[in-house]
């Protein structure tokens, strides 16, 4: 309670409870002040009379289970390897885990709900038809959605696009492996995903979310007339200007200069945004200052963090190189979804230490296949060794 978001959202809350009380319950919103967690939260309040943000803390836990246990089917299915768990533990105990179940924000919604669109596209790997096998999955579509629009109707688009990547490597690599692509019921979840993300981009645009940007200038208005790539490239742009201008003196800021007026801009932006992604923080922001309180703690923290990801990608990268570890489609899928993602987030937001909260699914997603895969090569090289006759 010393300072962020949640602050805000826990102030909001306890706003809407007390109308709640004085004038029912058909005052409540869903997002007040395009807040979701406060509208919740709000409920709590009124329902237990309770205006502390503990109460809110057994619905985090069950989200954040929900989360962890996701991740953990995600791994074991692309890896093959049933103590996949081991490797959880990052997204288990990293300190950064503790802004998803001990604080009144928005990213524990959408990382439980980027983790079921993540299972939910590597379930078509092996469908069949038949109602029964395809409605987990259908399941696990529509939920996902819900929760990532529920807190952020933005990133719908983004993991929307991500998804349908994953799909189209998935495709790939049925045809290449098995000659021929899933039965017809892969075909009809296609169809239901691509409905269901329609609905969701379609409430999001009668919402009309306002953004703080500043008006689109002329030349964002000429790349806004060249189709569908430069519509893209101006939302681009506007939403990064928009987290500038709300952020001014943020201390984690970064590219704050770069500007995108067109397709040639964001693609020779493109590596740095992939480093971006992956590898911020950098070393050069572990021991600034924080500008917000706790601002200290959470860098030290992050060194931790970085490191362990700085080694886990690298000893990955070098095992698959030097020895040639087997890339399976469902392996492919789900890095080039998560690649999409986090790249798309580091083009977007310049605030480094909102990128570090937002994408953490991806991250970790990367972060626990890399340890998945050194620690079932660490494994079976050590039972060759010991079963090795003198």
């Amino acid at each position: 309670m010393k300072g962020g978001d949640w602050v805000t959202f826990h102030s909001i809350a306890r706003e809407l409870a007390a109308n709640m009380r004085a004038f029912g319950f058909s005052v409540w919103e869903l997002r007040p002040e395009r807040a979701a967690p406060a509208g919740i939260a709000a409920i709590f309040y009124w329902f237990t009379d309770i205006e502390e943000p503990w109460v809110v803390l057994p619905l985090n836990a069950v989200r954040f289970g929900l989360a962890a246990a996701e991740l953990y089917r995600l791994l074991k299915r692309v890896t093959g390897w049933e103590k996949a768990w081991l490797a959880i533990m990052p997204f288990l105990f990293f300190p950064s885990s503790a802004l998803l179940y001990s604080q009144l924000h928005k990213d524990v919604f959408s990382v439980a709900g980027l983790l079921l669109l993540f299972n939910s596209m590597i379930d078509l790997w092996d469908i069949r038809p038949g109602f029964g096998r395809i409605t987990p999955i259908v399941s696990r579509v529509l939920a996902g959605l819900f929760l990532v629009w529920l807190v952020r109707p933005y990133l719908v688009p983004i993991v929307v696009f991500g998804w349908w990547v994953g799909i189209l490597a998935l495709l790939a690599g049925s045809l290449w492996f098995r000659g021929n692509a899933a039965g017809s019921a892969w075909v009809i979840l296609l169809v239901l995903s691509l409905q269901a993300g329609f609905v969701v981009l379609t409430e999001h645009t009668v919402s009309g979310r306002r953004t703080t940007a500043t008006p689109l200038s002329e030349e964002l208005q000429r790349c806004a007339s060249q189709g569908i790539p430069g519509r893209l490239v101006c939302r681009l742009d506007r939403v990064r200007r928009g987290f500038i201008s709300r952020s001014p003196d943020a201390g984690s800021m970064i590219g704050t200069n770069v500007r995108f007026q067109g397709l040639d801009d964001v693609l020779a932006y493109l590596p740095r945004a992939v480093l971006i992604g992956l590898a911020a923080p950098f070393p050069s922001q572990w021991f600034a200052s924080g500008v917000r309180p706790g601002g200290d703690l959470m860098r030290r923290a992050a060194v931790i963090e970085m490191l362990v990801s700085y080694s886990v990608l690298s000893m990955c990268l070098y095992l698959m190189f030097r020895h040639r570890l087997p890339l399976s489609p469902m392996l492919v899928a789900v890095c080039a979804m998560a690649l999409v993602v986090l790249v798309t987030l580091a083009l977007a937001i310049p605030n480094v230490g909102t990128l570090y909260r937002m994408r953490l699914a991806p991250w970790h997603v990367l972060i626990g296949l890399g340890l998945t895969l050194l620690l079932k090569e660490g494994l079976h090289s050590e039972r060759k060794i010991v079963r090795t006759p003198r």
